[in-house]
């Protein structure tokens, strides 16, 4: 069995075909998700990065294996350096959420591919392939299960003769949804009768914003809640 796979990693054309239809794979999966670098993007990145390989083995004789190698260890440097700004380019920052981190990593693993495809590890490159499918189709569901941590902002403004009880009864609700304070920071004026508290907080259930600003606007004195993103 690892001949053939040996036999197809001598054949230009079967390497091609291979960077063009494992980007694809990859490529497809990110489509369906609406992802800004899709189908056509990841079969360019790896197709590019086996015509690399390809040619400096057709450039460079077999009696300099030397030179080969050295040239190779430049050509799979300068492909992973620069397929880092192509992925660079699908981060966004939306809000407090950053999006376009996965699929980066897969333009990313995509060059990589194709420096394998291309070199010739036909093997290396199906194992590949089926493990980032796995992970961007299967892992995708997993994250559901994960609550992540949530950094939060919460802005209060509470009447100045009443600052001792609004900070108690905030504390309260606080605790009863596992809300973890970072950092409390108070804005005192004296043109202004109400006192103004920011707290720094995260939690763990990013839909809990509503019940915990319903909660703490409904105690007495305060004035005005704000829940935001942390900055």
């Amino acid at each position: 069995m690892n001949e053939i796979f040996i036999a197809m990693g001598q054949n230009m054309w079967i390497r091609l075909a291979l960077g063009l239809v494992m980007g694809g794979f990859i490529g497809f999966e990110r489509e369906l998700h609406g992802r800004p670098a899709g189908f056509r993007t990841h079969i360019l990145v790896c197709l590019g990065a086996v015509i690399l390989m390809i040619s400096t083995e057709l450039l460079i004789p077999s009696e300099l294996s030397e030179m080969r190698h050295h040239v190779l260890g430049r050509i799979i440097a300068g492909v992973i350096t620069g397929i880092g700004f192509l992925g660079a380019g699908v981060i966004l920052r939306v809000g407090d959420t950053v999006r376009g981190l996965t699929t980066a990593a897969s333009i990313w693993f995509t060059a990589a591919l194709g420096v394998a495809i291309g070199e010739g590890l036909v093997l290396l490159s199906l194992i590949g392939t089926v493990l980032i499918l796995i992970v961007l189709t299967v892992f995708n569901r997993l994250d559901v299960l994960i609550p992540p941590i949530v950094y939060r902002k919460i802005v209060v403004h509470c009447t100045r003769d009443q600052v001792s009880d609004c900070r108690e009864a905030i504390e309260t609700v606080f605790s009863q949804f596992h809300v973890h304070v970072h950092d409390i920071l108070a804005e005192f004026n004296q043109e202004n009768p109400s006192v103004r508290f920011e707290y720094q907080v995260h939690v763990r259930n990013r839909i809990q914003g509503y019940d915990i600003a319903k909660q703490i606007s409904e105690i007495s004195g305060v004035c005005k809640v704000r829940w935001a993103a942390s900055q």
